[in-house]
Protein backbone atom coordinates (compact mmCIF):
# COMPACT_ATOMS: atom_id res chain seq x y z
CA UNK A 1 0.00 0.00 0.00
CA UNK A 2 2.76 2.56 0.90
CA UNK A 3 4.48 1.34 -2.58
CA UNK A 4 1.47 2.27 -3.99
CA UNK A 5 1.26 5.56 -2.24
CA UNK A 6 4.78 6.22 -3.56
CA UNK A 7 4.07 5.42 -7.06
CA UNK A 8 0.67 7.81 -7.25
CA UNK A 9 2.69 10.84 -5.68
CA UNK A 10 5.91 10.40 -8.06
CA UNK A 11 3.27 10.36 -11.02
CA UNK A 12 1.66 13.30 -10.09
CA UNK A 13 5.05 14.54 -9.82
CA UNK A 14 6.23 13.76 -12.70
CA UNK A 15 2.80 14.82 -14.51
CA UNK A 16 3.17 18.26 -12.60
CA UNK A 17 6.62 18.80 -14.02
CA UNK A 18 5.76 17.68 -17.78
CA UNK A 19 3.03 20.13 -17.62
CA UNK A 20 5.48 22.99 -16.24
CA UNK A 21 7.94 22.09 -19.29
CA UNK A 22 5.41 21.78 -21.94
CA UNK A 23 4.13 25.32 -20.79
CA UNK A 24 8.18 26.38 -21.04
CA UNK A 25 8.15 25.19 -24.57
CA UNK A 26 5.18 27.66 -25.38
CA UNK A 27 7.03 30.42 -23.31
CA UNK A 28 10.03 29.79 -25.61
CA UNK A 29 8.32 29.22 -28.80
CA UNK A 30 6.73 32.27 -28.59
CA UNK A 31 9.91 34.54 -27.10
CA UNK A 32 12.21 32.99 -30.38
CA UNK A 33 9.53 33.44 -32.60
CA UNK A 34 9.38 37.15 -31.60
CA UNK A 35 13.14 37.55 -31.32
CA UNK A 36 12.99 35.97 -35.52
CA UNK A 37 11.01 39.21 -36.58
CA UNK A 38 13.09 41.45 -34.08
CA UNK A 39 10.65 44.08 -32.43
CA UNK A 40 13.81 46.72 -32.20
CA UNK A 41 15.39 46.53 -35.81
CA UNK A 42 18.17 49.16 -35.44
CA UNK A 43 16.66 51.81 -37.68
CA UNK A 44 14.89 54.88 -37.32
CA UNK A 45 10.89 54.37 -36.97
CA UNK A 46 8.87 54.11 -39.79
CA UNK A 47 6.28 56.43 -40.28
CA UNK A 48 3.27 54.22 -39.62
CA UNK A 49 4.93 52.97 -36.28
CA UNK A 50 5.20 56.57 -34.07
CA UNK A 51 1.23 56.99 -33.43
CA UNK A 52 1.56 54.87 -30.14
CA UNK A 53 4.90 56.82 -29.05
CA UNK A 54 3.59 59.93 -27.96
CA UNK A 55 0.61 60.12 -26.17
CA UNK A 56 2.48 62.44 -23.46
CA UNK A 57 4.34 64.43 -25.62
CA UNK A 58 1.53 67.27 -26.49
CA UNK A 59 3.93 69.92 -25.98
CA UNK A 60 6.49 68.97 -28.19
CA UNK A 61 4.18 68.48 -30.83
CA UNK A 62 2.13 71.63 -29.98
CA UNK A 63 5.95 73.42 -30.61
CA UNK A 64 5.79 71.44 -34.10
CA UNK A 65 2.62 72.79 -34.96
CA UNK A 66 3.26 76.23 -34.06
CA UNK A 67 6.55 76.17 -36.44
CA UNK A 68 4.13 75.01 -39.43
CA UNK A 69 1.63 78.14 -38.21
CA UNK A 70 4.53 80.52 -38.69
CA UNK A 71 5.95 78.60 -41.51
CA UNK A 72 3.25 80.34 -43.75
CA UNK A 73 3.88 83.71 -43.26
CA UNK A 74 5.28 85.92 -45.54
CA UNK A 75 8.49 86.65 -43.29
CA UNK A 76 11.58 84.36 -43.41
CA UNK A 77 11.48 81.87 -40.27
CA UNK A 78 14.62 79.99 -38.71
CA UNK A 79 13.82 77.20 -36.51
CA UNK A 80 15.48 74.59 -34.38
CA UNK A 81 14.28 71.56 -32.98
CA UNK A 82 17.08 70.27 -30.38
CA UNK A 83 17.77 67.73 -28.14
CA UNK A 84 20.44 64.90 -26.94
CA UNK A 85 20.89 61.59 -29.56
CA UNK A 86 18.32 59.19 -29.07
CA UNK A 87 15.84 61.37 -27.11
CA UNK A 88 13.35 61.36 -30.51
CA UNK A 89 13.87 64.59 -32.23
CA UNK A 90 13.52 62.45 -35.42
CA UNK A 91 10.41 60.02 -34.17
CA UNK A 92 8.48 63.63 -33.35
CA UNK A 93 9.25 64.80 -37.34
CA UNK A 94 8.01 61.27 -38.17
CA UNK A 95 4.25 61.99 -35.97
CA UNK A 96 3.91 65.31 -37.59
CA UNK A 97 4.05 63.72 -40.55
CA UNK A 98 1.93 61.00 -39.84
CA UNK A 99 -0.29 63.62 -38.18
CA UNK A 100 -0.26 65.66 -41.56
CA UNK A 101 -0.71 62.13 -43.70
CA UNK A 102 -4.07 61.42 -41.68
CA UNK A 103 -5.56 64.46 -40.76
CA UNK A 104 -4.52 67.15 -42.96
CA UNK A 105 -7.74 68.87 -43.19
CA UNK A 106 -7.80 69.09 -39.79
CA UNK A 107 -4.65 70.53 -39.00
CA UNK A 108 -4.45 73.17 -41.87
CA UNK A 109 -8.06 74.57 -40.91
CA UNK A 110 -6.13 74.83 -37.43
CA UNK A 111 -2.60 76.60 -38.61
CA UNK A 112 -4.79 78.82 -40.88
CA UNK A 113 -4.65 77.37 -44.54
CA UNK A 114 -2.47 75.16 -46.67
CA UNK A 115 1.12 73.95 -45.64
CA UNK A 116 3.55 72.41 -47.97
CA UNK A 117 6.52 70.56 -46.17
CA UNK A 118 9.49 68.40 -47.50
CA UNK A 119 11.92 67.01 -44.63
CA UNK A 120 15.72 65.72 -45.93
CA UNK A 121 18.56 64.66 -44.49
CA UNK A 122 21.69 67.52 -44.73
CA UNK A 123 24.42 65.03 -43.56
CA UNK A 124 23.20 63.29 -47.42
CA UNK A 125 22.98 67.41 -49.05
CA UNK A 126 26.63 68.62 -47.77
CA UNK A 127 29.56 66.38 -48.18
CA UNK A 128 32.08 66.24 -44.79
CA UNK A 129 34.82 68.27 -46.44
CA UNK A 130 32.29 71.45 -45.72
CA UNK A 131 32.64 70.86 -42.26
CA UNK A 132 35.47 73.59 -42.26
CA UNK A 133 32.78 76.53 -42.73
CA UNK A 134 34.46 77.49 -45.93
CA UNK A 135 31.49 79.75 -47.95
CA UNK A 136 29.41 78.22 -50.38
CA UNK A 137 29.94 78.67 -54.13
CA UNK A 138 27.58 79.13 -56.84
CA UNK A 139 27.83 75.36 -57.63
CA UNK A 140 27.97 74.04 -54.17
CA UNK A 141 25.39 70.71 -53.56
CA UNK A 142 23.12 72.09 -51.25
CA UNK A 143 22.43 75.24 -53.66
CA UNK A 144 21.73 72.55 -56.76
CA UNK A 145 19.37 70.90 -54.40
CA UNK A 146 17.45 74.15 -53.57
CA UNK A 147 17.05 74.90 -57.23
CA UNK A 148 15.12 71.69 -57.64
CA UNK A 149 12.83 71.98 -54.76
CA UNK A 150 9.91 72.27 -55.34
CA UNK A 151 8.93 76.32 -55.42
CA UNK A 152 5.68 75.81 -53.57
CA UNK A 153 7.65 74.20 -50.37
CA UNK A 154 6.39 75.71 -47.42
CA UNK A 155 8.75 74.52 -44.63
CA UNK A 156 12.22 72.61 -45.31
CA UNK A 157 12.62 70.35 -41.95
CA UNK A 158 16.62 69.46 -42.26
CA UNK A 159 17.34 66.74 -40.29
CA UNK A 160 20.80 65.22 -39.44
CA UNK A 161 22.58 68.66 -39.45
CA UNK A 162 25.32 67.58 -37.11
CA UNK A 163 28.11 66.94 -38.81
CA UNK A 164 27.74 70.10 -41.08
CA UNK A 165 26.22 72.26 -38.39
CA UNK A 166 29.43 74.93 -39.72
CA UNK A 167 27.82 75.69 -42.13
CA UNK A 168 24.60 76.79 -40.92
CA UNK A 169 25.32 80.24 -40.37
CA UNK A 170 26.54 80.86 -43.94
CA UNK A 171 23.66 78.35 -45.71
CA UNK A 172 20.71 80.32 -43.53
CA UNK A 173 22.35 84.16 -45.11
CA UNK A 174 22.50 82.56 -48.49
CA UNK A 175 18.82 81.02 -47.78
CA UNK A 176 17.80 84.68 -47.04
CA UNK A 177 18.82 85.25 -50.72
CA UNK A 178 17.76 82.04 -52.95
CA UNK A 179 14.56 81.67 -51.12
CA UNK A 180 13.64 84.24 -48.81
CA UNK A 181 9.92 83.03 -48.09
CA UNK A 182 10.90 79.49 -47.35
CA UNK A 183 11.10 78.47 -43.70
CA UNK A 184 13.79 76.10 -41.88
CA UNK A 185 13.48 73.60 -39.44
CA UNK A 186 17.29 72.34 -37.92
CA UNK A 187 17.11 69.33 -36.02
CA UNK A 188 20.55 69.22 -34.04
CA UNK A 189 21.63 67.58 -31.08
CA UNK A 190 23.18 70.33 -27.99
CA UNK A 191 26.75 69.87 -28.84
CA UNK A 192 25.87 71.79 -31.88
CA UNK A 193 23.77 73.86 -30.64
CA UNK A 194 26.04 74.93 -28.12
CA UNK A 195 29.12 75.79 -30.89
CA UNK A 196 25.81 77.73 -32.74
CA UNK A 197 25.15 79.77 -29.68
CA UNK A 198 28.52 81.23 -30.76
CA UNK A 199 27.56 82.47 -33.90
CA UNK A 200 26.11 85.97 -33.92
CA UNK A 201 24.82 85.25 -37.71
CA UNK A 202 23.01 82.51 -36.46
CA UNK A 203 21.47 84.29 -33.25
CA UNK A 204 19.83 86.48 -35.59
CA UNK A 205 18.34 84.78 -37.97
CA UNK A 206 16.95 82.25 -35.29
CA UNK A 207 12.93 82.53 -35.10
CA UNK A 208 12.54 80.16 -32.10
CA UNK A 209 13.82 76.97 -31.26
CA UNK A 210 12.26 74.32 -28.72
CA UNK A 211 14.05 71.48 -26.61
CA UNK A 212 13.04 67.74 -26.79
CA UNK A 213 13.10 66.76 -23.05
CA UNK A 214 13.04 63.27 -21.86
CA UNK A 215 9.97 61.08 -21.79
CA UNK A 216 8.22 59.44 -18.68
CA UNK A 217 8.50 56.10 -17.29
CA UNK A 218 5.48 55.14 -18.00
CA UNK A 219 5.22 56.44 -21.38
CA UNK A 220 8.54 54.53 -21.80
CA UNK A 221 6.88 51.48 -21.13
CA UNK A 222 4.18 51.98 -22.93
CA UNK A 223 6.26 52.49 -26.08
CA UNK A 224 7.99 49.01 -25.47
CA UNK A 225 5.01 47.68 -24.95
CA UNK A 226 3.51 48.36 -28.04
CA UNK A 227 6.72 47.28 -29.96
CA UNK A 228 6.40 43.88 -28.48
CA UNK A 229 2.83 43.69 -29.20
CA UNK A 230 1.55 42.10 -26.08
CA UNK A 231 4.04 39.45 -26.42
CA UNK A 232 5.33 38.25 -22.70
CA UNK A 233 9.16 37.88 -23.77
CA UNK A 234 9.62 40.74 -21.07
CA UNK A 235 8.38 40.63 -18.21
CA UNK A 236 6.68 43.43 -16.24
CA UNK A 237 9.23 43.71 -13.69
CA UNK A 238 11.68 44.14 -16.17
CA UNK A 239 10.06 46.88 -18.08
CA UNK A 240 10.21 48.78 -15.29
CA UNK A 241 13.58 48.40 -14.82
CA UNK A 242 14.45 49.27 -18.66
CA UNK A 243 12.52 52.15 -18.56
CA UNK A 244 14.05 53.23 -14.88
CA UNK A 245 17.57 52.96 -16.39
CA UNK A 246 17.14 54.41 -19.75
CA UNK A 247 16.09 58.07 -17.91
CA UNK A 248 13.10 58.71 -20.17
CA UNK A 249 15.56 58.66 -23.44
CA UNK A 250 13.52 56.25 -25.90
CA UNK A 251 16.74 55.48 -27.23
CA UNK A 252 18.40 53.85 -24.64
CA UNK A 253 15.24 52.06 -23.78
CA UNK A 254 14.91 50.14 -27.08
CA UNK A 255 18.48 49.54 -27.30
CA UNK A 256 18.68 48.29 -23.56
CA UNK A 257 15.33 45.67 -24.52
CA UNK A 258 16.91 44.71 -27.93
CA UNK A 259 20.22 43.48 -26.20
CA UNK A 260 18.74 41.69 -23.24
CA UNK A 261 15.84 39.90 -25.82
CA UNK A 262 19.03 39.18 -28.09
CA UNK A 263 21.05 38.21 -25.16
CA UNK A 264 18.10 35.77 -23.68
CA UNK A 265 17.95 34.08 -27.26
CA UNK A 266 21.63 33.19 -27.07
CA UNK A 267 21.23 31.74 -23.39
CA UNK A 268 17.75 30.16 -24.49
CA UNK A 269 15.89 32.00 -22.17
CA UNK A 270 11.75 31.86 -22.02
CA UNK A 271 11.80 35.52 -21.07
CA UNK A 272 13.95 38.88 -19.87
CA UNK A 273 13.23 39.29 -16.46
CA UNK A 274 14.39 42.01 -13.95
CA UNK A 275 17.50 40.03 -12.83
CA UNK A 276 18.88 38.97 -16.28
CA UNK A 277 18.10 43.38 -17.29
CA UNK A 278 20.38 44.04 -14.18
CA UNK A 279 22.96 42.26 -15.34
CA UNK A 280 22.74 43.46 -19.27
CA UNK A 281 22.40 47.04 -18.55
CA UNK A 282 25.73 48.08 -16.65
CA UNK A 283 27.39 46.99 -20.09
CA UNK A 284 24.72 49.17 -22.30
CA UNK A 285 24.56 52.42 -22.53
CA UNK A 286 21.75 54.17 -20.19
CA UNK A 287 21.56 57.71 -18.82
CA UNK A 288 21.75 55.20 -15.27
CA UNK A 289 25.24 54.18 -16.12
CA UNK A 290 26.12 57.10 -17.46
CA UNK A 291 25.39 58.58 -14.39
CA UNK A 292 27.45 56.07 -12.30
CA UNK A 293 30.58 57.19 -14.52
CA UNK A 294 29.96 60.72 -14.11
CA UNK A 295 29.69 59.74 -10.24
CA UNK A 296 33.12 58.29 -10.07
CA UNK A 297 34.86 61.42 -11.86
CA UNK A 298 36.87 64.22 -9.70
CA UNK A 299 36.09 68.10 -10.39
CA UNK A 300 38.47 68.08 -13.12
CA UNK A 301 37.71 65.15 -15.05
CA UNK A 302 34.04 66.70 -15.16
CA UNK A 303 35.25 70.03 -16.71
CA UNK A 304 37.61 68.25 -18.91
CA UNK A 305 34.30 66.37 -19.65
CA UNK A 306 32.72 69.36 -20.72
CA UNK A 307 34.77 70.44 -23.14
CA UNK A 308 34.37 67.09 -25.26
CA UNK A 309 30.72 68.30 -25.67
CA UNK A 310 32.33 70.86 -27.76
CA UNK A 311 33.16 68.58 -30.43
CA UNK A 312 31.62 64.93 -31.95
CA UNK A 313 34.63 64.29 -33.74
CA UNK A 314 36.98 63.97 -30.50
CA UNK A 315 40.32 64.71 -28.80
CA UNK A 316 43.81 63.51 -28.16
CA UNK A 317 45.56 63.74 -25.51
CA UNK A 318 47.95 66.81 -27.77
CA UNK A 319 44.25 68.46 -28.02
CA UNK A 320 43.28 68.16 -24.15
CA UNK A 321 47.15 69.75 -23.45
CA UNK A 322 46.64 72.55 -25.43
CA UNK A 323 43.21 73.53 -24.53
CA UNK A 324 44.06 73.56 -20.79
CA UNK A 325 47.22 74.53 -21.11
CA UNK A 326 48.63 71.26 -19.21
CA UNK A 327 51.49 69.22 -19.93
CA UNK A 328 51.01 66.26 -22.22
CA UNK A 329 51.40 63.33 -19.54
CA UNK A 330 49.39 65.27 -17.20
CA UNK A 331 46.31 64.91 -20.12
CA UNK A 332 47.11 61.37 -20.30
CA UNK A 333 46.75 60.36 -16.71
CA UNK A 334 42.95 62.21 -16.50
CA UNK A 335 42.01 60.97 -20.02
CA UNK A 336 43.54 57.46 -19.22
CA UNK A 337 41.41 57.66 -15.61
CA UNK A 338 38.59 59.08 -17.23
CA UNK A 339 38.38 55.79 -19.74
CA UNK A 340 38.80 53.59 -16.75
CA UNK A 341 36.04 54.90 -15.14
CA UNK A 342 33.76 54.40 -18.81
CA UNK A 343 33.31 58.14 -19.13
CA UNK A 344 35.38 57.93 -22.48
CA UNK A 345 35.90 55.51 -25.42
CA UNK A 346 39.30 55.34 -27.20
CA UNK A 347 40.26 54.81 -30.60
CA UNK A 348 43.91 54.08 -31.69
CA UNK A 349 44.79 55.48 -35.06
CA UNK A 350 48.42 54.33 -35.82
CA UNK A 351 50.41 55.54 -33.05
CA UNK A 352 47.67 58.44 -32.45
CA UNK A 353 44.50 57.61 -29.53
CA UNK A 354 41.37 59.56 -29.77
CA UNK A 355 39.18 59.68 -27.20
CA UNK A 356 35.35 60.38 -27.24
CA UNK A 357 32.72 61.16 -24.58
CA UNK A 358 30.88 57.81 -23.78
CA UNK A 359 27.43 57.44 -25.40
CA UNK A 360 25.36 57.39 -21.95
CA UNK A 361 27.78 60.52 -20.90
CA UNK A 362 27.12 62.69 -23.54
CA UNK A 363 23.56 62.31 -23.55
CA UNK A 364 23.72 63.15 -19.91
CA UNK A 365 25.92 66.13 -20.06
CA UNK A 366 23.56 67.39 -23.00
CA UNK A 367 20.43 66.71 -20.80
CA UNK A 368 22.11 68.48 -17.78
CA UNK A 369 22.88 71.67 -20.25
CA UNK A 370 19.83 72.17 -21.85
CA UNK A 371 18.28 71.63 -18.28
CA UNK A 372 20.12 74.91 -17.40
CA UNK A 373 19.04 76.61 -20.44
CA UNK A 374 15.20 75.55 -20.02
Amino acid sequence: MLMQRKTSDFHETLSASLTSIGNFRKELGAALDLLDRDPFPPRALDVNEVEEWFTDRVGDLTALFKVLTIARGTKPSRFALVGPPGIGKTSLLSAVSRALEARRNDIESQIGGKIRVQVDSLESLIPQSSEDGEEMEEGHPFLRYLGSLDPETDLLVLDDCDGSWRVLPEMLSRLAYHRPRLAILLVLTITSWRGLLKEAQFLESLTTSSIVRPMSKPQIIDLLSARLRDSRAIDDDALERIATASGGVPGFAVRLARRSLLLAKQRTLAKVTEAFVEEVAPTTPTLASAEASHRKLSKIELEIADTFLDTSEGMSADEVADRWRIDRSTAVGHLSAMWEKGALTRTRYGRRVKYRLGEGLRVKLELDAAREWM
